[in-house]
């Protein structure tokens, strides 16, 4: 980022408007932070500020932005109110802004839109945190307007993030600063923005780092407040500020990848705190964030367990309860490798390999349960569906040639440590007579096979429950086939597959929220897995969400570039164009 406009309004001649002390506080804290010469603008000067301003001094430090170049990264950020009036257009609040006469008193959006088209910067970031309401009631913006309205904003070289617009999020109760801004400043300042998502800890925070990280922190606080990013292009890649402090992050990491740092570790930590002139507030912040997750997650775990052990002390588990707590077990992520969401290889950003064992079912559009094109409002191109994934391959033969008569017996009597001259045909034939023997067992065990009880499989692995899944898949035997990849998830719960493949059963099924439930947890194993951002795109589309939709769409078109797969990559893009055109 080489230049930011940052406004803060927080008081307000309309008494209408409740202050918010939170907004200026915002502008100055994160004005720090941006001017800090190891995070944000190449000199301090280029980060412009604007506390309480009226409408005209607003409508002069945008005019400064047609002054940048076209190779600079531009910042305009703004905390306080944005009010949405009949027509679904937004205006942002001015110190002297007035509800009854919006036109006259506030800033409307067209008027920034305006400004950033006629800045020649190819990488525009706009960042509104703010008390979203409707002209005349609090909490009366329909999503409809905001996707509108994000649309409007977003383009080809700029993106938009924005605070959650719900009523359980709001900026003035907090005294200090806004829980979204917080949090931003949060992954700046202490650099842990970067890498979030298993991506690659480069010393660099890219839109879409920052924006995961952003509703990381929130979903601790306000799990159903949603942050929301739109971009028309790969907006998401602009780099918006380096990230300090990166040899001190990795080792903190590293020493934390066990769910807690030593008393060994903290020495380390303290060593190279001193070295790298890490602030004690920074440091003491990188060692809570990188052992938080792990926290989390063993309080999770106590919780499944004293359940567990609460509904055993009534009796034996039945086995629908046995299922629910398989269920609560998913739902709380509790794999063995679901704690940090960081990784230290120097290319975590790559596709990861999938087991060869792993059959995909196609998932396109059909497989993710999505309607036909024609009877959707949006949908991907009919040539959306992706391509399966190469089958299972086979164990290789090394050597095909049969073994003799004389080899095989010597073996077997190798391994029993028997004396190895056949001259004599007494060998032969005792083992002629077990020959026999063993013919006669197995003709009595077919025969009387029919007449024992039998398991419902005898599989003892989580691969052959999978197998399994898939071949009843395919005879479209989806309840069979959802519950044997529950067995197959049960024995293994860090295999993405899985999860991926079950996803696809309940979205034929028209459970969508299980399905993506199942796309969460294929992608919280696996970052980079771009068919399940496209096949929980599809499902969030058929749920009518679409900015969720949009965005996952996107993220799968980035992976799939990133992979090189040109064709899903232009599906991809297809898919959300389609979606932004509606």
């Amino acid at each position: 980022m080489t230049a930011a406009l940052l406004i803060g309004v927080g008081q307000y001649e309309d008494k209408s408007f409740s202050a918010l002390p939170a907004a200026t506080e915002d502008v100055k804290k994160l004005q720090d932070v941006l001017q800090h010469p190891h995070i944000g603008a190449v000199r301090a000067l280029e980060v412009a500020s604007l506390l309480d301003p009226d409408l005209q001094q607003l409508r002069s430090a945008l005019k400064m932005l047609t002054n940048c170049s076209s190779n600079e990264v531009v910042l305009v950020y703004f905390s306080g109110y944005g009010i949405v009036d009949d027509y679904g257009q937004l205006f942002l609040a001015s110190r002297a802004t007035r509800r009854d006469k919006l036109n006259e008193t506030a800033l409307s959006m067209a008027e920034v839109q305006e400004s950033l088209e006629n800045c020649r910067s190819q990488q525009q970031i706009l960042i509104l945190d703010g008390c979203f309401s409707g002209a005349y009631a609090q909490g009366m913006v329909a999503d409809s307007d905001i996707d509108k309205i994000g649309q409007q904003l977003s383009g080809k070289r700029r993106v938009l993030l924005t605070s959650p617009w719900s009523l359980d999020y709001s900026p003035q109760e907090k005294s200090a600063l806004s829980t979204y801004t917080q949090s931003l400043i949060e992954g700046l300042s202490t650099g842990m923005a970067d890498g979030i998502g298993h991506r690659t800890l480069d010393g660099q925070i890219s839109i879409i780092e920052l924006h995961d990280y952003i509703c990381d922190r929130i979903a601790t606080k306000l799990p159903a407040a949603k942050p929301r990013l739109y971009t028309m292009g790969h907006g998401y890649e602009i780099t918006i500020a380096q990230a300090p402090y990166l040899d001190f992050r990795k080792e903190a990491l590293s020493l934390a990848s066990q769910g807690e740092i030593s008393p060994v570790g903290n020495k380390i930590l303290d060593a190279l705190q001193i070295k790298h002139g890490v602030p004690d507030a920074i440091a003491n912040q990188i060692k809570a964030e990188v052992v938080q997750p792990f926290e989390i997650q063993q309080n999770k775990r106590k919780q499944l367990e004293d359940l567990r052990t609460n509904i055993a002390q009534g009796g034996q588990i039945s086995d629908n309860t046995q299922t629910e707590l398989m269920r609560l077990q998913e739902v709380y992520d509790l794999s063995p490798d679901s704690g940090s969401r960081y990784d230290l290889q120097p290319d975590s950003n790559a596709r990861r390999d999938t087991p060869t064992l792993a059959p995909y079912p196609v998932a396109g559009m059909a497989a993710a349960g999505v309607a036909d094109p024609g009877q959707q409002t949006v949908a991907p191109p009919p040539e959306t569906s992706l391509n399966a994934p190469d089958p299972p391959v086979a164990p290789t033969e090394l050597d095909n040639r049969p073994s003799t008569r004389l080899e095989r017996m010597n073996q077997f009597l190798q391994e029993r440590n028997l004396p190895r001259d056949f001259s004599s045909d007494g060998w032969l034939i005792a083992l002629a007579g077990l020959a026999v023997l063993a013919l006669l067992g197995a003709v009595l065990f077919a025969v009387f096979l029919p007449l024992l009880p039998r398991s419902a499989n005898n599989f003892s692995n989580a691969e052959e429950f999978f197998q399994d899944a898939y071949r009843k898949s395919q005879g479209s035997d989806r309840q069979g086939a959802i519950d044997s990849y529950t067995q197959a998830i049960t024995l293994n719960p860090n295999n993405p597959n899985f999860y991926y493949n079950r996803g696809i059963e309940y979205a034929k099924a028209g459970d969508r929220q299980r399905a993506i439930a199942d796309y969460d947890q294929a992608i919280r194993i696996d970052s980079a897995f771009a068919d399940a951002y496209f096949n929980r795109a599809n499902a969030y589309l058929a749920s009518g969400d679409n900015n969720a939709a949009l965005q996952d769409y996107q993220q799968a078109a980035r992976l799939y570039g990133e992979q090189k797969l040109s064709d899903e990559r232009q599906r991809a893009e297809n898919a959300a164009a389609r979606l932004q055109g509606q």
